[in-house]
This record gives C-alpha cells, structure tokens and sequence, in this order.
C-alpha cells in the first residue's frame, strides 16, 4: 500500500512539471511576441515622424529690391487757387446786362456786365464792368436787375487748372511732408477714380486749437469733374524707398528679443529653415522694409510654423524661381 502511494506522488510530481513547463514556454512566446510588436511598432512610428519632419510645408516669397511707399490718410477740399481774380463793379447802381457766363475764356478789357448808376431824379451813363485778367469765368454772381454797391463782385475769372487740393495735416508731419511730397485722393462721387496731386505750399504756423498744419498740393490730372468745395479723401506719401527691400509684416518674429526671419536653405535636395537677424525699417499697414540681414534673392518663409534647422516642403516652388 505505501508503494503505491508512493509511485502517486511522483506521478503527480511529474504532471506538475510538465504543467510548469508548458506554462513558462507560452509565457516566453508571448514575451517575445509582444516585444517584436511593440519595436516593430516603434519603429513604424519613427519612420512615420520623419516623414512628418519632413512635410512641413511652407510657403516663400523671393526678397527684392522695388518702391516702398507709406501712406497716411487725411481729409481735404478741393479749392481756388488764390491768383483767381473777382471783377466787380466800380460804381452801386443796377445790372442791366450780364454778357458772359461760366466757362466763357476772357481777355483783360472784355466787358462782363453792365451796371447802371442813375436814380431816381438823376440820371447817369450805363457803365461798363471789365475784365482785369485774362482767363476762364469760372463764377457769374450777377443777374440782371440785381442792385449792387461798388465793389461788389460780379464775375470771378480765373484758371480752372489752378484748381487746389487743401489740407490741415498734423505738425508732427511736418519732417516727412515737404513742398514735393505727393498725395493721391478720391471723392464722394467717383470713389473709384484715383487722382494724384503735389504738395506746392507749406504752411508757416501751426494751429494752436488743432495742431495742424495748411498744406495746399497741385492738382496733376485734369477733370472737369473736379468742382470746388468737393470733399476728398487724400492719401499722402510721408516716405518713400525706390529700392527697398521689404517683406509681409507677419512674417517677422523676434528670438531673444531681436528681430528674425526664417528662410529657406538648400538642404541637398531638398530645403530646411535658417534663422536670420535683421534689422527693420519702416512699416506700412501690411508690409515692413528690411535695412539690413535680408539679401535680395533671399526665400523668405511667409507661412509656415518652423524653426532653425526644420525640414521644408515648399508649396509653392514657383516663386523659388521667380
């Protein structure tokens, strides 16, 4: 009986290792699996983030030299040229002829009216008003049966060329507006029709309520509809680069507190993004003029979030050779 019991044991001994042995094989193969997995899928990932490092995609444009010019808006009128002349009539009495009207070309001498002195119980010749400058009538003020006292105007002669832009422009203007500086504006009625005017006149004072300056610039394009006393909207230039590098304004950003861009490299075949300093210049409402660190043919990255050393993929490969 005991030698029975005995060979039981060793039986079950036996099975138990077996056991033991079967679960630390599957164990292991597991193990092993789960680890060529788990690096097979490390792996696909790093491949997969290379690509990604690879594909940032920007967008360039090519620095180069042209005209910068800001401009600042301001309000103004179209006005007379003050070397327009008022004929008026050298005697009161009545009108009895008015022999001109607007538009008519004048010589000095020309009769433009006829006013009669008499009253009543005297009378007296009719007197001619005359022309004391050549030009166009630019204004009738007169009519027929009008009373008028010496000295008042009657015709209004002048150049309708010397038509004139005015404007009250701040005085912290006054170094960058000069006599030359130009101007370009728009009305009411033909907003879409742009007009281009010089600065021909400063003004001597400043006003001590508005701290402005009177600026008065030449008309350049001539329009008959152009009247005076219409209201304008001038944009004047207050400076001007014929050569000047710049670049969109959102392209800048700064590193360690100074001024950067980021453009793109050869990388082999392929394109990475450099950061460079620079120095700005002066802004407009969308673009800023570079003075220094950017050379013209230089790819700057205007879109596009990168850093030094990034990988690119430039969407836009035209202008790469523009």
């Amino acid at each position: 009986m005991a030698e029975k019991n005995k060979k039981k044991k060793i039986v079950t001994i036996v099975l138990i290792a077996v056991i033991a042995a079967l679960v630390a094989l599957i164990v292991v193969q597991r193990t092993v699996g789960f680890s060529s997995n788990k690096s097979a899928g490390y792996a696909a990932f790093g491949t997969r983030g290379a690509s990604q490092a690879q594909a940032v995609n920007v967008q360039v444009e090519k620095a180069q030299s042209s005209v910068f010019a800001k401009r600042v808006n301001f309000n103004g009128e179209l006005s007379r040229n003050e070397s327009s002349k008022n004929i008026s009539s050298d005697v009161g009495g009545t009108v009895v002829q008015v022999l001109v009207k607007r538009g008519d070309y004048v010589e000095v001498g020309t009769v433009v009216a006829q006013v009669d002195p008499s009253s009543p119980g005297s009378q007296y010749k009719v007197r001619d008003v005359v022309a004391n400058v050549s030009g166009t009538v630019l204004s009738v003020d007169a009519y027929v049966g009008q009373k008028v006292n010496s000295g008042n105007t009657l015709v209004s002669v002048g150049n309708p060329s010397t038509l004139i832009l005015k404007m009250s422009i701040p005085e912290k203007y006054l170094s960058s507006v000069n006599v030359g500086s130009k101007a370009y504006f728009t009305t009411a009625a033909w907003p879409g029709k742009e007009y281009s005017a010089v600065a021909t006149y400063v003004g001597t004072s400043v006003s001590i309520s508005s701290r402005t300056v009177e600026y008065e610039f030449a008309i350049q394009d001539s329009d008959s509809r152009l009247l005076e006393g219409m209201y304008v909207k001038a944009d004047v230039v207050v400076y001007e680069n014929d050569s000047a590098i710049t670049v969109p304004t959102t392209a800048l950003t700064t590193y360690l507190e100074n001024d950067v861009l980021y453009v793109a490299v050869k990388n082999g075949d392929a394109y990475k993004a450099k950061r460079i300093y620079v120095t700005k210049g002066v802004s407009d409402a969308s673009r800023t003029e570079i003075l220094s660190g950017l050379q013209a043919g230089d790819l700057v990255i205007v879109a596009g979030s990168v850093i030094e050393g990034s990988l690119i993929n430039i969407v836009n490969p035209e202008e790469v050779s523009r």
